[in-house]
C-alpha cells in the first residue's frame, strides 16, 4: 500500500512539473536572439536601441485600376529602423521602422518611366512576435490613426499618388542573416486621379542586425 501511494504521489508531482513548464512555454513572450537557442538567454538578447536595416533585390509593386493590373519592378527596396525593447517577458519584440524606400522603380510603357517612391507618416510602430516552435515569427507594422502611408511620384512633375493601409504584416524568417517578406500588402489610395489599389511584394535580407533569431524567452 505504502509503495502504491508513493508511485501515485510522484506520478502527480511530475504531472505537475509537465504542467507548469507547458504554462510557462506558453506565458513565454518573444526576444530577438544572437544565437540560434530557445528559450534565449538573457545575454544573448539584443537590447533596446539596436539599429537593423533590411535590403531587397529587384521587386515589384502592382497598381490595379478597375480590374486591369501595371507592375511596378524596381531594382530594390531598403527597410531601416531600431529596437525599442528587448521583448523578453512580453508579448513581442516592439521596434520603429523610420525608413522604407523603393529605389529605382520603372513603369514600363508610361510617359514617365522613372518613379521614386517615398515612405510617409514615419515611424512606423513594429512588433516582431515569435512563431512557437520556430525561430520565425512575423513582423506587425502598424502607425496608429494615421495608418501607413507610401507616396509615388514621378521625377518628372507627374501626379502624386499616396497609399494608405491600417497595417501590414512581414513574415519573418530567422537566421544567420533574417528575411523579411511581404506577400501582397495592400494599400489603398486616397488619389482619385491615380490607382485605387497598390500591392507591395518583396524579400528583404537583415543586412545589419546579424544573426537575427526570433526566438522564445521565458
Amino acid at each position: 500500500m505504502t509503495c502504491l501511494k508513493f508511485f501515485a504521489g510522484a506520478t502527480a508531482t511530475l504531472a505537475l512539473v509537465a504542467l507548469m513548464a507547458t504554462a510557462s512555454a506558453a506565458a513565454g513572450g518573444t526576444t530577438i536572439c544572437k544565437v540560434n537557442e530557445t528559450p534565449c538567454s538573457t545575454v544573448n538578447h539584443y537590447g533596446a536601441g539596436t539599429k537593423f536595416r533590411a535590403v531587397s533585390g529587384p521587386m515589384t509593386l502592382k497598381r490595379t485600376w478597375s480590374g486591369l493590373t501595371e507592375t511596378i519592378t524596381c531594382n530594390s527596396s531598403d527597410l531601416t529602423g531600431q529596437l525599442t525593447s528587448t521583448g523578453s517577458n512580453s508579448a513581442g519584440v516592439e521596434a520603429q521602422v523610420t525608413s522604407l524606400r523603393f529605389v529605382e522603380c520603372v513603369l514600363a510603357g508610361s510617359a514617365c518611366e522613372n518613379f521614386t517612391f517615398a515612405s510617409g507618416a514615419s515611424p512606423w510602430k513594429g512588433v516582431f512576435s515569435n512563431t512557437p516552435g520556430t525561430m520565425n515569427g512575423t513582423l506587425a507594422l502598424s502607425n496608429g490613426a494615421t495608418g501607413l502611408k507610401v507616396v509615388t511620384r514621378c521625377p518628372q512633375g507627374g501626379t502624386e499618388c499616396p497609399y494608405t493601409a491600417s497595417a501590414a504584416t512581414l513574415e519573418v524568417i530567422g537566421g544567420e542573416k533574417g528575411s523579411l517578406v511581404a506577400t501582397k500588402q495592400q494599400l489603398k489610395g486616397t488619389n482619385p486621379s491615380c490607382a485605387p489599389l497598390l500591392d507591395w511584394d518583396a524579400t528583404y535580407t537583415i543586412v545589419e542586425l546579424v544573426p537575427f533569431y526570433l526566438a522564445q524567452s521565458f
